[in-house]
């Protein structure tokens, strides 16, 4: 076989399995999805926010945003969210 022809098979057979793998939408089964109908509430996420030296403070009033969704929370004066 001519090297352009198997390029072009290569180009064409790449091109179908791109739209093939990335036109699809996803899977809403998980029920830590958010945006799953399954969804639940099970869990929460805690830390406290530091400074990035020696020696590490706390940082107070940082807002943290947590995505996809409206999570929002605000640390305290030792950092702890």
């Amino acid at each position: 076989m001519d090297k352009s022809i198997l390029r072009v098979i290569t180009i064409i057979f790449s091109f179908v399995i791109w739209q093939v793998s990335c036109f699809n939408n996803a899977d809403r089964t998980n029920p830590l999805d958010p945006k799953s109908d399954n969804f639940e509430d099970l869990g929460s996420v805690s830390g406290q926010t530091l400074t990035f030296y020696n020696p590490f403070k706390a940082l107070a009033d940082v807002v943290l945003r947590m995505t996809p969704g409206t999570f929002i929370t605000k640390t305290n004066a030792n950092g702890v969210f």
